[in-house]
């Protein structure tokens, strides 16, 4: 099989949106019978694109001058789309020899532009994600719908990171072809033995939180509520933030406090920031994420697979990848006090935190990238979308 991967970035970078198109560009790369050319929909930061960008910069800030409350992202105009799209007409033309385009986005597509099947993989519509959070959309939103929808609706498969965004796409778009193809763990890193590493765990006194994007937005909770349960012990406890910068936060949480440890982002192609990634990741007791609705965040799996007990909010369809009180704790609500209570209850019961972070592990052990890779080629020959391995591609109709 030969395809085509199209991402919004390089897919050869591991920092490259939530790294999902990086291991599942490794994992692609390394099938026998699988040849992958990865595209990167990103325009090279030439002179011309650094003038279009800060064009685009000065209107996008006009716009939030004249209207503050005005929720206009660049990246969803249509002049955005008209540069990207001029490059992916290109690409797909030079490079037609191959039995799939896949998309590691709904934003794009090359339906209009090849007569080869078209594969989406990606976890949110944009219409689905608006939904979640309650927000009415603009004229530039609903057009932005539009275009997703349209892709959607003329691919030859379309595949979501989760079961939610499958239904939504099955309910409001035709033909119904979504399906649910669950991501691996994102981790460079394995774990040979977890006895040890949760007997390093239990004597720890490091709270963790990862988190960017649409997840930060639960830090303010999280810091209300490590405040309330710190104190109860007599200040003992460290909160470890990562992805987040204090300037981030509302103002009255900005203030010093040497119990709460702020660290932005971590690059992990830098190993300086890889060691200090995985450090903190080895030595969290707890992995706490208050979160308002949003896809299920890959890095609780990442941290279970890694022995930690978890604490996170009931949202998103979040008890479809998790066993509450068998593998985590789900928190209904955003209160800090309901967060505060469960942190604390775990560091009292030493055996129920033992038993989630074993249950944890063994529940993530098996979501491995490889086996991910393995589900996709099977929906894809169940698809009859290749023929045989190592033959031309299905011609799509156009």
């Amino acid at each position: 099989m030969r395809l085509n991967l199209f991402t919004l970035g390089d897919c050869t970078n591991v920092n490259t949106w939530s790294n999902l198109p990086y291991y599942f560009y490794q994992s692609l790369r390394v099938q026998h019978s699988v040849t992958v050319r990865p595209v990167n929909l990103v325009p090279p930061q030439t002179a011309s694109y650094r003038a279009f960008s800060r064009l685009m910069a000065f209107r996008t800030r006009a716009i939030r001058l004249i209207h503050s409350d005005h929720q206009y992202d660049p990246l969803r105009s249509a002049l955005y789309h008209a540069v990207v799209n001029r490059r992916l007409r290109f690409t797909v033309g030079r490079h037609s020899d191959v039995d799939l385009n896949l998309f590691l986005t709904f934003s794009f597509s090359s339906y209009q532009y090849a007569r080869v099947p078209v594969v989406h993989y990606c976890d949110r519509t944009y219409e689905h994600h608006l939904e979640e959070t309650g927000r009415t959309p603009t004229r530039s939103d609903r057009d932005f719908i539009r275009i997703e929808q349209n892709n959607i609706e003329n691919a030859d498969l379309v595949l979501s990171t989760d079961q939610i965004c499958c239904d939504f796409i099955n309910s409001r778009y035709k033909p119904k072809r979504a399906f649910c193809l669950r991501p691996g763990i994102n981790t460079q890193t394995d774990v040979q033995d977890p006895d040890r590493l949760i007997a390093r765990k239990e004597s720890s006194t490091d709270i963790l939180f990862i988190g960017r994007g649409a997840y930060k937005r639960g830090v303010d909770i999280l810091i209300r509520a490590f405040k309330m349960f710190n104190d109860r012990h007599a200040r003992r406890f460290t909160l470890h933030i990562v992805g987040v910068q204090p300037v981030e936060l509302p103002q009255e949480l900005r203030g010093t406090d040497p119990k709460i440890r702020f660290y932005g982002y971590l690059d992990r192609s830098n190993p300086g920031d890889f060691r200090l990634y995985d450090d903190l990741v080895c030595a969290a007791k707890i992995f706490v994420m208050p979160m308002r609705p949003s896809p299920f965040p890959g890095v609780i799996r990442e941290l279970q697979l890694h022995c930690t007990p978890v604490i996170a909010s009931n949202v998103s369809g979040t008890s479809e990848f998790l066993a509450h009180g068998r593998d985590s704790v789900l928190v209904d609500g955003l209160e800090p006090q309901e967060f505060a209570y469960h942190m604390d209850r775990l560091i009292h019961h030493r055996l129920e935190w033992r038993q989630l972070a074993w249950n944890g592990h063994v529940s993530s052990r098996n979501l491995t990238w490889m086996n991910t890779v393995q589900k996709f080629r099977g929906i894809i020959g169940d698809s009859n979308l290749v023929k045989s391995e190592g033959s031309t591609a299905v011609v799509r109709g156009v």
